[in-house]
């Protein structure tokens, strides 16, 4: 009604009520109606990266991007259209969609501004189980609840539908009780039957498949084959799934279905063919509840490969499989299971998975997976399959299901002889049991890693190697193995380019970070790195944003702090426009390193602090940990012991015992709160702790920290000559690492000047 009264431009994207994990499938058909993208952004400043993640989300490019990337490019989509005009976007029955796409729709309706834009969505209201925040008042939202008709407006109905007499339509108003769909099919079956008495089934299941039933054979057989699709069906397809003979009376039996108001026309989702749709969802299930369950299995089958031919590769993965999987199932219940039926179900499904993971829809890819494996019946198949559910399983963080399932694919692939598919997943075991156990987990992680590598190099298995040389990486990262970790991780890289997986290279590239930022990779490398990466993956949006954050560490570390926070503000800005809250929380360590080059404590500090908030509520342990340590670092360089002294003691019962970096810091923020309040016994001792550990790990700036404070404990003892020495040592390491803020640091303190000491 809305719709018919305005005049804005509309675009409808519905949400289908099978093929569960097709996430994007409402903006396929938003997509559809816009049409080519090019002309479509031509006004934005950004339409490359909106084309880019927009495409990604339509299954053409296999360019990795996030979720919250894509709502991003549906966000701009939608402003750059309403900004020629007002804009009505429909999503339709979103109680069928999928979490991440009732994100995406949230976070449009969160961030789109400036634009005449308006959002509606339809659903029924169970959606409010699985999204109740939704029924808080918001400031830009309305919530509009259907009630049911009363009686003088039911009746009115029936008096605009048709001329009955006064005791049918008394008896339909009353049976009704407020139910449009009832009234109409209700007055549907009186015109149906002239002037004979009214019967009026008991429910409206009822009456629409009385009414299925008393469709002419052929009408029923129509109705049927369309319902097979779903409620928007095509006619193609209906002609496909009839006997030969009766194809050609299609479209006289459609416009009948038509006339008797159980169908109407709409737009079509395949080009060069009629799209048809159920007056409403219980209409089709009706005409689908009245099809044997033998001659389902076949209509499924057929469809399946009736769209397979239509479409070609461009055949949706994920409605093909879902097709194949209600055949074979329908098949098990009668006693008739089809092997191969299944198996290319579970084949569409996994692609359709791989599809989703590349896109980071990690829910879709585990729903996907998990359906996969329960259809295959190839023993090799479906220890792999198990494998993969176990790591889109892990990127979900249910790490208990994950682990079955990985441990369910490391078993049978031994049995039936993959080794692939058994290293695999024997690498990715020790990751998920790291996960919930860090204790030892480098170790873990370092011997698994090395007898995976040791045992599939021989069969240059690339994807096992790229895997198992990056667990090798952090198992010595972990460690402070920085040469070991260079090395291994070089191998990953090297590995992951020979598998031709982007997504995993792209994973190992953001592995080299931490080598820059606090290992002894130089300044200069890390800037000539990030360029790097940026002309050989830059059209991957995340990749981008990576090197902006790298850039911005080098940058501070030369000294070139309003070039490097503006970097970090607009990678920051950028994760907080995505959407990103806990990455966005999560990158204010690197405001604080930023900051605690520049000197900008109190910027630094107020970051952290809103990050702390964060995982102290989320119970997020590993990040609440460098977050403290972040916040001890910029509170004990303002005076405040009593509150470094604390935070200590919060890493303490957050820390563990092969964390040694942390320990490092933790050791040189107790030295510099004892040497402070005069304890220099204290001071030194943990002073010399820091440096030992330090060192232990190949960090030199929290190493040279240590030295620098070691070198005030020496000063405020009247140690001139330790003094020096241990001040020298941490200007070498400095200048090492290509440091140059630190390095005049420590040439401050030599000079007898009072230094900035602390910079970690």
């Amino acid at each position: 009604e809305l719709l018919g009264r305005v005049e804005a431009r509309v675009v409808v994207g519905r949400c289908i009520p099978y093929g569960e994990a097709i996430t994007y499938w409402p903006l396929q058909e938003i997509a559809s109606q816009v049409g080519d993208l090019g002309p479509a952004l031509l006004s934005a400043p950004d339409a490359e990266l909106i084309a880019i993640r927009i495409e990604a989300a339509l299954g053409r490019t296999e360019t990795p991007v996030s979720p919250e990337e894509i709502a991003w490019g549906v966000r701009r989509l939608l402003e750059t259209l309403a900004s020629s005009g007002p804009l009505i976007v429909v999503f339709d029955d979103i109680h069928w969609a999928e979490p991440t796409f009732l994100d995406l729709i949230e976070y449009v309706a969160a961030f789109a501004r400036d634009v005449p834009l308006f959002i509606l969505c339809t659903a029924r209201p169970d959606l409010f189980e699985l999204r109740p925040t939704w029924t808080a008042p918001k400031p830009n939202a309305t919530l509009h609840t259907l009630q049911a008709l009363s009686a003088d407006d039911s009746a009115s109905l029936v008096e605009q539908l048709g001329h009955l007499p006064e005791e049918s339509r008394m008896r339909i108003v009353d049976r009704a009780e407020g139910n449009p769909l009832f009234v109409e099919q209700l007055v549907a079956m009186q015109a149906e039957s002239g002037d004979g008495e009214l019967e009026v089934p008991p429910t409206l299941q009822a009456l629409l498949a009385s009414r299925i039933d008393r469709l002419a054979e052929h009408e029923r057989a129509v109705a049927q084959r369309g319902s097979v699709e779903g409620r928007l069906f095509h006619r193609g397809a209906v002609a496909a799934l009839l006997p030969e003979p009766e194809r050609l009376a299609v479209g006289t039996h459609l416009m009948s279905l038509v006339r008797k108001d159980l169908i109407r026309p709409d737009r079509a989702t395949l080009p060069g063919d009629d799209g048809f749709r159920f007056g409403h969802i219980l209409i089709r299930d009706a005409a689908y509840e009245a099809i044997p369950k033998r001659q389902r299995a076949m209509l499924h089958e057929q469809f399946a490969d009736w769209l397979e031919e239509r479409l070609g590769e461009d055949a949706p993965d994920e409605v093909v499989g879902y097709h194949l999987e209600q055949a074979y199932r329908y098949g098990a219940e009668l006693g008739s299971l089809d092997p191969q039926v299944g198996s290319r179900a579970a084949e569409r499904l996994a692609a359709a998975a791989r599809a989703a993971t590349a896109r980071q829809d990690v829910a879709a890819a585990a729903n996907l997976l998990g359906r996969a494996v329960e259809l295959a019946r190839d023993g090799a198949a479906r220890a792999l399959l198990y494998v993969r559910l176990g790591e889109a399983l892990k990127d979900a963080d249910e790490l208990g299901p994950s682990q079955d399932a990985l441990e369910r694919g490391v078993a049978l692939a031994h049995e039936v002889g993959d080794e692939h598919a058994e290293w695999l997943g024997r690498v990715w075991l020790t990751v998920v049991q790291a996960l919930q156990d860090p204790e030892g987990a480098a170790e873990r992680m370092l011997e698994e890693g090395k007898a995976a590598v040791a045992a599939r190099e021989a069969a240059a298995d690339h994807e096992v190697l790229a895997v198992a040389w990056g667990r090798v990486a952090a198992g010595h990262s972990w460690r402070g193995d920085t040469g070991e970790y260079l090395r291994a991780h070089e191998r990953a890289l090297s590995h992951a380019r020979q598998a031709d997986s982007q997504a995993l290279e792209v994973s190992l590239m953001a592995m080299r970070a931490p080598d820059f930022i606090w290992g002894p990779g130089r300044v200069d490398e890390g800037l000539r790195y990030a360029e790097e990466i940026t002309e050989r993956l830059g059209h991957i949006p995340g990749v981008r944003q990576f090197a902006l954050h790298l850039r911005a560490h080098m940058q501070a570390r030369l000294g070139e702090f309003d070039g490097a926070l503006e970097a970090m503000s607009e990678y920051r800005s950028g994760q907080r426009e995505l959407g990103k809250e806990r990455e966005y929380a999560v990158t204010a360590g690197c405001v604080w390193d930023v900051c605690s080059w520049s000197g900008d404590l109190e910027h630094g500090e107020t970051a952290l602090r809103e990050a702390y908030e964060l995982f102290e509520r989320s119970g997020n342990n590993v990040a609440l940990l460098e977050v403290a340590i972040g916040l001890g670092q910029a509170v004990v360089r303002q005076g405040r012991l009593d509150e470094t002294e604390r935070l200590c003691q919060v890493g303490d019962e957050l820390s563990t015992t092969d964390d040694v970096a942390n320990e490092a810091q933790l050791a040189a923020l107790r030295a510099k709160i004892r040497v402070a309040r005069g304890d220099l016994a204290g001071a030194e001792e943990a002073a010399q702790r820091a440096v030992e550990l330090a060192t232990g790990i190949d960090y030199p700036e929290s190493t040279a920290d240590a030295w620098l404070t070691l070198a005030t404990v020496h000063r405020a003892r009247g140690d001139a000559e330790a003094e020096r020495a241990a001040a020298l040592e941490a200007l070498r390491l400095y200048e090492t690492k290509g440091n140059l803020v630190g390095a005049g640091w420590a040439r401050s303190f030599l000079e007898g000047t009072d230094a900035n000491v602390g910079a970690q």
